[in-house]
């Protein structure tokens, strides 16, 4: 089963590229290459529609045995249609995936395999289930080079883990003949070479970026002397959820929406800020990277630290909260990407 699924793989990603290789050179303009694919598969689909669609449908029913619905004949020929089919709709520019095609030519590939046995006498009238599922997972593991995920995969859908010793050892051979042949061209041989989890293998961004850099500087602020009503109508005017509370420039504390919301609303002109703030404020410095702040963060369960001059030193000099390192964040990452890309 591992020899015919890697050696069917290898003929179904040789048809899919060169397809795709034939319809970049016709010299027309891009909107007609899909319809003269479209054109091609529905004349196949004219005397074989069993090519149209997902093939989910027709591998339940070789699965359960229905060749009644499917005769045999169709089993062996859906195989080279499928690749056929998938390489005219794809190839030309259509829209379309090669997941669902590659696992109803395996399964197809372990159904024409069932018959052929069954029909030399090989085998005893066992149901072509087994056949069917690890062929399905023979053949895309080897074309998708994802042998482990589709093993796990087709097993989930097909709620069976009996089959796993012979689906990982066909997939194995498959695997091993298709080589270096893969569906998916753009494919990476390693994590560390994929953008996605470029930052997995490099130094974390946050410990590459300064609180300095993400701050935001000059911050609304509110004195100790003035009422709490005042620090709500600041929160609400700028859609800030905390204020430093600084007296001649220095840090004194912190007051959040949370503080507030604490106390009764016919009291919030008569209390002062500085009754109901937070004296014990967690700082960040600006020397401090993004990473050491946001520990700070998650540790003491605060969405924002005032940024003071030094640890000597209480003027405030800016705030930074969790918004403002995502947002950074962001922008480096995006950045990284595109330079990438190039």
């Amino acid at each position: 089963m591992g020899v015919l699924c890697g050696l069917i793989g290898i003929l179904y990603v040789k048809s899919f590229y060169g397809t795709k290789a034939l319809f970049d050179k016709l010299q027309i303009p891009n909107i007609f290459k899909p319809a003269i694919g479209g054109l091609l598969l529905g004349i196949i689909a004219i005397f074989t529609p069993h090519v149209l669609g997902t093939g989910y449908g027709w591998l339940q029913k070789v699965i359960l045995g229905d060749f009644t619905a499917i005769p045999p004949l169709i089993v062996f020929a859906l195989i080279f249609l499928k690749i056929i089919a998938t390489s005219l709709t794809v190839g030309s520019g259509g829209s379309g995936g090669v997941f669902a095609p590659a696992l109803t030519i395996g399964g197809m590939t372990g159904a024409a395999m069932w018959l052929l046995f069954k029909g030399l006498g090989i085998i005893p009238e066992v149901s072509p289930a087994p056949y069917v599922i690890v062929g399905m997972m023979a053949f895309f593991g080897g074309v998708g080079k994802v042998p482990i995920a589709t093993i796990l995969m087709v097993s989930e859908m097909t709620g069976t883990y009996n089959l796993i010793v012979p689906s990982m050892l066909s997939t194995a051979i498959a695997y091993v003949i298709t080589g270096r042949t893969t569906i998916y061209a753009s494919q990476v041989t390693t994590r560390a070479e994929s953008p996605a989890h470029a930052t997995e293998y490099t130094v974390p961004l946050l410990l590459r970026i300064k609180v300095r850099d993400a701050m935001t500087r000059n911050p609304i602020t509110i004195s100790p002397d003035d009422p709490v009503m005042k620090a709500a109508e600041l929160m609400a005017k700028y859609e800030v959820r905390g204020l430093p509370v600084i007296k001649d420039g220095l840090l004194q504390g912190m007051i959040t929406f949370s503080d507030v919301l604490r106390l009764h609303p016919d009291e919030r002109n008569d209390v002062k800020v500085g009754e109901i703030m937070a004296r014990n404020v967690v700082v960040t410095y600006p020397d401090e990277t993004l990473y050491d702040a946001f520990e700070k963060m998650v540790q003491y369960g605060v969405g924002r630290l005032a940024v003071v001059e030094s640890p000597k030193s209480k003027k405030l000099i800016g705030i930074i909260t969790r918004g403002d390192i995502g947002r950074v964040y962001e922008l480096k990452m995006s950045s990284m990407m595109r330079e990438r890309s190039r």
